[in-house]
């Protein structure tokens, strides 16, 4: 997978998720808000209905009122109807009809008329013997109020659909937003999460590939090159792996050290096989030739964004700690420690190894001879300290 393909990817996850987790948020909002619905209905039917068996106990099953209404008492009424009002916020008015309301039950029935809340009520006697046929008392409700009174929020409004038994034919609007914002938020995280996770997955992949298949593949064609260059890289490796973790390095970074020592000669592939094993001694156009295989180097991986990250460290393995090395002519703490760390190892194990053009050197007179040379003295102590582990693990005599 190329990085255009790894990106669309990624970009792609993102978009899925995200709009997966916005879906998610409607829908739990929708049955939420259903679901506060269902249960605001409950609970407005369950107040008009207290309140209304309370009237009609209270006061329509009254001798005084029903001999008032059946008479057309209106002072009596009036000052009773203004106690009633007085003393329960949810009403706004009562009157007396002439025509008998719809499905009137036994005691009161609930409808909605010219976009109010009205419940009509039959007026009894206080023994419930007698009940008026041709007088009915109609009493409107404030909705508004009911519904401030039942929830915490004023989130919901009644909107009335005909002149129905409004429990069961209106319906309440919900005012929320589809999505609130923190859960847009969320969405938006879960589709990053998401997409980091592929990323993290394709980065494990991949780094798994070419540190192990992959790698391998990269140091055969090196070997079908220059089969000594090769096996000195790993040679290389093996030292600077003991090298950095004397030092102190852990996990990752001693691993791309290793990974790094590996392959800091892989730009030798664009060195004339020629000049590579030349046995006299080199020109200054070869060497300036073999000089240019740390900056081809850094150019090979920079095709490979898995191990891009060891560029600088292979770079800068033939700099030294006096400036005068190459391609940069970096000194001291400018030099990447693991650019100095392989080029201990790198010398060393040049020194005591066989090439066709010298004999090998003993571990001990290379060691001298680094010395005098312008590397890192604190890790050439390390490796003066660890020298027999060194040669036991590249299979040389110490």
């Amino acid at each position: 997978m190329n990085k255009k393909r790894r990106r669309l990817s990624v970009l792609f996850t993102f978009i899925i998720f995200t709009t997966l987790g916005i879906f998610l948020f409607i829908q739990i909002n929708k049955s939420r808000d259903l679901s506060n619905i269902n249960q605001l209905k409950k609970n407005f039917e369950l107040v008009l209905d207290l309140t209304s068996d309370m009237l009609s106990s209270g006061y329509f099953q009254w001798d005084d009122v029903y001999e008032a209404v059946k008479n057309s008492d209106k002072v009596f009424l009036d000052d009773t109807f203004l106690e009633i009002i007085f003393l329960n916020e949810y009403i706004t008015s009562i009157k007396i009809i002439d025509e008998k309301p719809e499905n009137l039950s036994k005691w009161f029935t609930k409808k909605t008329i010219n976009n109010k809340i009205v419940v009509n009520f039959n007026v009894y006697d206080s023994r419930q013997n007698n009940v008026l046929r041709d007088h009915y008392v109609q009493v409107t409700f404030n909705k508004i109020k009911i519904m401030r009174n039942i929830q915490s929020k004023n989130i919901y409004l009644l909107e009335d659909t005909g002149n129905y038994d409004f429990l069961y034919e209106n319906r309440l609007r919900s005012q929320n937003p589809p999505i609130l914002i923190f859960q847009l938020i969320s969405s938006i995280g879960i589709g990053l999460l998401c997409a980091l996770i592929l990323n993290r997955v394709y980065y494990t992949h991949s780094h798994f590939f070419y540190e192990t298949r992959g790698l391998q593949k990269i140091i055969f064609l090196f070997e079908q090159t220059e089969r000594f260059s090769a096996n000195h890289s790993k040679n290389v490796a093996a030292i600077s792996y003991i090298l950095g973790e004397k030092y102190g390095l852990k996990r990752r970074t001693l691993k791309d050290l290793k990974v790094a020592a590996l392959l800091h000669d892989i730009g030798k592939i664009s060195v004339p096989r020629e000049i590579l094993n030349k046995v006299d001694p080199l020109t200054e156009k070869e060497f300036d030739i073999i000089k240019e295989h740390a900056t081809f180097a850094d150019r090979i991986l920079e095709d490979f964004e898995e191990l891009s990250h060891l560029r600088t460290f292979i770079k800068h393995h033939h700099e030294k700690m006096d400036g005068t090395g190459y391609p940069s002519g970096l000194k001291g703490n400018e030099i990447p420690l693991q650019s100095r760390i392989i080029a201990v190892a790198d010398i060393f194990e040049a020194l005591t190894g066989e090439r066709p053009y010298r004999k090998p050197l003993e571990p001990l007179a290379a060691l001298s001879f680094m010395k005098r040379m312008s590397l890192d003295q604190d890790i050439l102590i390390l490796l003066e300290k660890n020298i027999h582990l060194i040669c036991n693990k590249i299979h040389i005599a110490d």
